[in-house]
């Protein structure tokens, strides 16, 4: 947690430093300005601080989301607008600009109690599996950098404390192609404070097969050498755009044939 509160003292003092600035009167100006017709344009210093600070602060915030480890879509929309509304806003009038520093506040507390919240789940939650019985699809389909989806997956949880079983949804990010189905088994992680909530238990894998493997590993069938072909081409495309490195890739290709 040290670290994801550095990056967000950093991000606060990055987004509000240029408008403090203006406030201020530190940059050619001597307190607000109201920017109308007959007043005076910004100054190219204003501009300049303005500009350095929202490519500061954007860099910072994208540290602070990989050290958060989530990403949310309103989070990236604040720190792409945030900035700007503060900057202008403290041109205008100090009681804007405290508006602004409210707001900033109170995204940082949010995103400081996610990781929070997180990092709790990490070293207290208990350990479960659950069993799918059934997938929810949302209203709208959002595929994520063309390789993530987002689904709610209904789950019967089965706690490895041997606590009674029960029903729970999980709300979760999966890669296309790892969709899970009825019958599969995830782990996660269990709130002990609230059963009912559910995050996907990295230190294990995650997803399980249904039934157990066969006590003797079966010939692998050719009749569809079609399918392989195009899993192949699937597999160097995803390879292609990045998404898999050459390590990734081998496993991949090893699995597909089983060898």
């Amino acid at each position: 947690m040290g670290r994801v509160n550095n990056l967000l003292i950093a991000w606060c003092a990055l987004l509000l430093a240029p408008g403090a600035l203006d406030a201020a009167g530190a940059l050619g100006h001597h307190g607000p300005i109201v920017f109308t017709r007959h007043s005076a344009t910004p100054s190219g210093a204003l501009v300049a601080a303005w500009i350095v600070g929202y490519m500061a602060q954007l860099f910072v915030f994208m540290a602070l989301m990989r050290a958060v480890g989530e990403m949310r879509v309103l989070w990236w929309f604040v720190a792409s607008l945030l900035p700007w509304i503060c900057d202008w806003s403290a041109a205008v009038s100090y009681e804007y600009f405290l508006l602004c520093l409210a707001a900033t506040a109170a995204v940082a507390w949010w995103i400081a109690s996610v990781a929070g919240a997180a990092r709790f789940m990490t070293e207290h939650g208990l350990r479960a599996s659950g069993e799918v019985l059934e997938v929810i699809e949302p209203l709208m389909n959002v595929v994520i950098n063309n390789v993530y989806i987002r689904r709610t997956v209904r789950l019967r949880i089965a706690r490895d404390d041997g606590a009674p079983a029960y029903e729970a949804r999980l709300k979760g990010t999966f890669m296309l192609g790892e969709i899970p189905k009825v019958g599969d088994r995830l782990r996660v992680l269990v709130d002990p404070n609230r059963p009912q909530h559910l995050v996907p238990d990295d230190s294990k894998s995650t997803r399980a097969p249904a039934q157990p493997a066969e006590p003797h590993p079966q010939p692998r069938s050719h009749a569809a050498p079609s399918n392989i072909a195009e899993e192949l081409e699937k597999l160097a495309n995803l390879h292609s755009r990045g998404v898999l490195d050459a390590a990734e890739l081998a496993a991949a290709k090893k699995k597909l044939l089983g060898d």
